[in-house]
Parts: structure tokens; C-alpha cells; sequence
């Protein structure tokens, strides 16, 4: 027995377009949206810009702009819609596909074949109807239950739908709807009144405006505000941030050599403060690191310029998932300088103090400056992380005893302590 008959709106897995369709029970509802979903995957419906005779000519009439190709009746080997290249339309005598205009409720409507294709069966077998909210799979008993208008969604036998959550993971999982998301989140912080909210939609908008892809001065002017004139491109920009940063650590490790009162021990410090200087020279300052057109291996960000945290010193990765683009927009460039590259293994209570200790004992020949090098400036000791994962607290974490001396000095050194 049919119950009362009503209308549902139904769309595919695939496909955010929404059709009309009434039936009175589940069955009904499955077959009806079986055939609408075939006969769209053939024909698209658009609205006219003057009424035509519904037939299976109509989708012929038009091009993309509205105006006529053929005239009814001619059978042209190919149809050319631009610069694609369509197959001839069916004839009138082929049989012509259902027509869902009634249960849709497009009346007037003319049909538009941006191309003519088999049709992909969508079979009933298996084919079941979720809610659109929140996925619930709509069963016999429940069908019954649904108001009207009911938003729907009919899914083949392996697909699922977890809720409208979906339609929000696909929007941000592709850049082609990037643009369209920024009118609608504006257009809501422009009535909203909820602080949280407004939040919430101007760090959506923020993060959807991105201009990565631009790299010269000419191309992105508003990211350049504020940059030195002899910076033309946003790499150069910040592969010159990051030697900056760099250089900084080797200006402490100068003003710890400095404070040595000894003579004789000063110009030991002297010495290995030269030779590691020489060393970051033969690297230009390590700026590869935030240099996104270096290879990957020198780089600590993708080739579009994205940074991840690397998490605390005593942690493995992120817990936060902390990640940011300076490429992206000015702000984001300003905040990145928030970002810290921190020292695992301490320079100031651990690194520069047992360097100087080794200088003390050792002539600078001596001491394994390769090590110390690694340790003060490469990502051997170095992580990327988000300002609030850099932990102020001491580390207690030491130098390697084995590596603070060069090996063949470490044989010499236990030699010395054996004859004592």
C-alpha cells in the first residue's frame, strides 16, 4: 500500500545540486531517484531565456550563450559547441529518456547536453537514502516519519555519507571553491554578533585569501609593505630572515668569547669562532630553510611554502598541528616571525658553555668544531616550532662527551689521563 504522497529533495554523493521528487514510500523514493540521477548524468536543466517545446530536440537548441545550433530535425554528423566537439544528437525516433520535469518540478524548463554520453547506470540493487543532516540511513519505518521537503541524499550500494559535515571537508579540500567561501563567510560577519563567531569566520577568511602562489614584488605589492626595497622576491625575503636568524646565534656564541678574561684561552675561542664564521659563509648562512624554491631536503617547508611545527624540544611532533604560510598574506608573513627555530640541545646552558670548556683543556686543533656547528646551527639540533610549543624551561639535556673532541684527539686525551 502507497502512503500519502509528498516531496522530498534528493541529491547524489557527488553532485550539492538538489532535485525535487514525491513518492509515497521508500521504494518509490529509490526508483524515482535512480532514473532522476541517470537521466541528469545525460542532460543538465537550465533555466530558458525564452520557452521552447519540452522534447528531446530541446537539448540541442542552444549553446552556452542561448542561441540555436541546428534546427529541429537536422541530423549533423557533429556538433560544435566552442572548441568542443560534440557527437550528433539522438534522433527522434530513438527512444527518449524519462522525463523528470513533473517530480522535479521544472516546468518550463529547457534542457541543455553540455555533451552526449552512455548513461552510467546508478542500479536500484543495493541503493539506499540517507538524511542529508547527519547521515542517518532512512529505513521503511522511518520514511514515514519525514516532513515534507526533507533534504535527502541517495547513495549506491558501497557509497556512505556522514552528514552535511561532508559537504564542509569537500569545500575545503579543493581551492576551486575558495573564492566562493570568502563572499559567503563575509557575508555573514557582516550580521554576526557573536564575538566567538566573528572569530571564527574572520580566521576563515583570512586563511581562504591567499596569494602563495604569487612570488615577485610586481605580482603581490601588499605582501612587500614594509620589506626592503632590495627584495624583489618573497624567497629572497625569507631565505634573508632566516641567515639572519642564524647569524644571531653565532653573535651570542662571539659574546660569550668576549667575556674570557685569559688571554691565552681568548685567542683559542678566537680561533674556533673564526673557523666556524668560515663555515657559515661556505653555507650562506643556512637560509635554506625557509627558502621554498631550495630542493626538499634543504628546505623545512613544502614547495607552496607551507611551515608545520615540529613540536616541543621533548616531544616528537605537533600535538596542535601548528601550521602556517608566509607566502600567503602579509599577516601571515609578520606572525611567522613569532615562530622560533629552538635548540634542543641548549645553546647558551649547553652548547657555547661546554665549547668553551673544551677550549679551556684542548688547544682549538683539537675540538671537534664540526659538532659544534651542527649543534648551533643546523636542524641536527634545531626544530621548527609554533610560539606557544617553545618552552622557556631548562631542557637538562647535555653535549655528547664522544663527539666534543676530534677522534683521533680522543685516543691522545685518554692516553694523557692513563699516564697521570
Amino acid at each position: 500500500m502507497f502512503g500519502k504522497i509528498r516531496p522530498f529533495k534528493i541529491r547524489s554523493l557527488n553532485d550539492n545540486k538538489k532535485y525535487g521528487v514525491a513518492a509515497g514510500d521508500i521504494k518509490e523514493l529509490l526508483k524515482k531517484g535512480c532514473n532522476l540521477l541517470q537521466w541528469l548524468r545525460s542532460y543538465r536543466i537550465i533555466r530558458p531565456h525564452r520557452p521552447v517545446r519540452r522534447s528531446v530536440f530541446g537539448a540541442w537548441f542552444c549553446s552556452r550563450r542561448g542561441e540555436p545550433l541546428e534546427k529541429p530535425g537536422c541530423s549533423p554528423e557533429v556538433l560544435k559547441l566552442g572548441n568542443q566537439a560534440l557527437p550528433a544528437p539522438p534522433t527522434a525516433r530513438q527512444r527518449q529518456p524519462a522525463r523528470p520535469a513533473r517530480a522535479a518540478g521544472y516546468v518550463g524548463r529547457r534542457l541543455l547536453a553540455d555533451y552526449w554520453s552512455p548513461v552510467v547506470p546508478l542500479p536500484l540493487s543495493g541503493a539506499h537514502v540517507c538524511l542529508y543532516a547527519d547521515g542517518t540511513k532512512v529505513t521503511k519505518e522511518f520514511f514515514v516519519t519525514l516532513p515534507e521537503n526533507t533534504e535527502l541524499v541517495l547513495l549506491g550500494k558501497s557509497q556512505t555519507w556522514g552528514g552535511a559535515i561532508c559537504d564542509v571537508a569537500r569545500l575545503l579540500s579543493s581551492d576551486s571553491h575558495a573564492d566562493d567561501l570568502i563572499q559567503v563567510a563575509k557575508g555573514l560577519l557582516s550580521d554576526e554578533k557573536s564575538l566567538k563567531r566573528q572569530k571564527i569566520l574572520s580566521d576563515l577568511i583570512r586563511n581562504l585569501e591567499d596569494t602563495s602562489e604569487l612570488e615577485s614584488r610586481d605580482e603581490d605589492q601588499d605582501w612587500f609593505t614594509g620589506v626592503a626595497a632590495r627584495f624583489k622576491t618573497k624567497s629572497a625575503y625569507l631565505k634573508d630572515n632566516c641567515a639572519s636568524r642564524i647569524r644571531s646565534y653565532k653573535k651570542e656564541l662571539d659574546e660569550a668569547v668576549r667575556s674570557e678574561r685569559r688571554a691565552q684561552i681568548r685567542i683559542k675561542c678566537l680561533q674556533a669562532s673564526e673557523k666556524l664564521t668560515q663555515m657559515l659563509r661556505s653555507d650562506k648562512n643556512i637560509g635554506c630553510y625557509f627558502d621554498r624554491t631550495q630542493k626538499e631536503m634543504q628546505r623545512l617547508c613544502t614547495r607552496e611554502g607551507w611551515f608545520t611545527c615540529q613540536g616541543s624540544f621533548d616531544q616528537a611532533k605537533c600535538l596542535s598541528l601548528h601550521s602556517i604560510n608566509p607566502y600567503g598574506s602579509r599577516e601571515r608573513r609578520i606572525l611567522f616571525s613569532t615562530w622560533n627555530l629552538d635548540h634542543r640541545i641548549e645553546k647558551k646552558r649547553s652548547v657555547i658553555p661546554a665549547l668553551l670548556e673544551a677550549l679551556h683543556n684542548h688547544k682549538c686543533e683539537d675540538v671537534n668544531l664540526d659538532y659544534f656547528y651542527r649543534l648551533l646551527f643546523t636542524w641536527d639540533n634545531l626544530k621548527l616550532v609554533h610560539i606557544v610549543c617553545h618552552k622557556k624551561e631548562a631542557h637538562n639535556l647535555q653535549c655528547d662527551p664522544q663527539q666534543i673532541l676530534k677522534a683521533d684527539n680522543k685516543k691522545r686525551h685518554r692516553k694523557k689521563m692513563r699516564l697521570k
